[in-house]
């Protein structure tokens, strides 16, 4: 399942990807685009399994509710009415079309859904539900998950990601046979900010830059330096163009450009810190930060952190947010000496969508 944290969140300290388009609130995802030429029943061609079909098709109107609980559970339970009763509140104020969720049905059950979240940058995040203790479940949420791909347009949608709950072996060796590979385990950090604390001090020599649209170039360059030998993600490097990863960046949580930061020494690109507050929930999420190779082993990570914790506070927000690479050992002595802590992690999953 994907909470509210997974869908405000991206792999942090050098990878970039997008994991979540920072919506506020309860677990919300988006669907931008109609199916079109599509059947509405996919009969899954293993779908014998505890002795019932599974029939994959488009959801029903009077199955909403029954999905939603699906989609938003955690660890194969249900959620409650009132978390359904805030989404569906949220998708209005938003436009969501609930209808494009996709089921499986086993018999006169939904056993599995999965809905797509459409993102600037061409990427969609999959949202899922969560397996059960049936068999049968993760097959049908691979299922889901395959309709759900074949009814992207490959000419909005480059990368489908999704999220699971660690350790579910099951729903992601399934998944392996339409095309997905694990990415990396995400670590889900956090830490509550209660004073505003000092100002960091400017590395000398250097200027920090927020970001306007004559400063873009600086962040495109910034951005694109700071993935070479990164530990953070590597196997997504070099598969999006730099505009649709700062357009993905961009569509992460409230964009305030006051927020982005880019240090420059003598004109050359240091570092960036992308920082998106989600203020209805008094949290900001770390959004990216990356440094280039020549920038790195003179604390400059320490100095972004320390950046983000003042801004967190001057912008009266008590916590902040972010997800990192558990294969990133430096990213997370970084974070675990800031007073971060883990809240909890998720296995990230991608495949090209053409």
């Amino acid at each position: 399942m994907v909470t509210s944290k997974d869908l405000n969140s991206a792999c942090g300290f050098g990878c970039g990807v997008n994991f979540g388009l920072g919506l506020p609130g309860n677990p919300v995802v988006l669907l931008s685009r109609c199916v079109s030429g599509l059947s509405n029943i996919f009969r899954w061609r293993d779908g014998k399994r505890d002795g019932e079909h599974l029939h994959i098709r488009l959801i029903e109107p009077d199955e909403t509710d029954e999905a939603l609980r699906l989609l938003l559970g955690q660890h194969g339970r249900k959620a409650d009415d009132a978390v359904v009763v805030d989404f569906v509140r949220y998708a209005r104020h938003r436009q969501i079309d609930l209808k494009q969720t996709f089921v499986a049905v086993s018999g006169d059950r939904i056993v599995a859904a999965c809905l797509p979240v459409v993102a600037p940058g061409r990427t969609a995040l999959l949202m899922t539900s969560t397996a059960g203790s049936s068999r049968q479940i993760p097959g049908a949420i691979a299922g889901c998950v395959a309709a759900t791909c074949n009814a992207l347009d490959p000419k909005e949608v480059e990368i489908a990601q999704l999220l699971l709950e660690p350790p579910d072996t099951r729903t992601a060796a399934a998944l392996h046979e339409h095309g997905f590979s694990e990415l990396a385990t995400l670590i889900y950090l956090q830490r509550s900010v209660t004073k505003i604390p000092p100002p960091p001090r400017l590395p000398q020599g250097c200027d920090l830059l927020s970001y306007t649209q004559e400063n873009h170039d600086h962040f495109a360059r910034g951005i694109l330096a700071s993935y070479e030998h990164s530990l953070d993600c590597p196997l997504l490097h070099g598969r999006r163009g730099i505009e649709d990863v700062i357009a993905g960046h961009k569509a992460s949580g409230e964009f305030d450009p006051s927020l982005w930061f880019c240090l420059i020494e003598q004109e050359i690109e240091l570092g960036v810190l992308l920082l998106s507050p989600v203020r209805s929930h008094g949290l900001m999420e770390l959004v990216y930060i990356g440094l280039a190779p020549h920038a790195r082993g003179r604390r400059l990570g320490d100095y972004f952190v320390d950046l983000a914790l003042h801004s967190t506070a001057s912008e009266e927000l008590k916590l902040l947010t972010l997800a990192v690479d558990e294969c990133n050992a430096p990213a997370l002595h970084l974070y675990y000496r800031h007073g971060l802590g883990e809240v909890h992690r998720r296995l990230a999953m991608i495949r090209h969508v053409s």
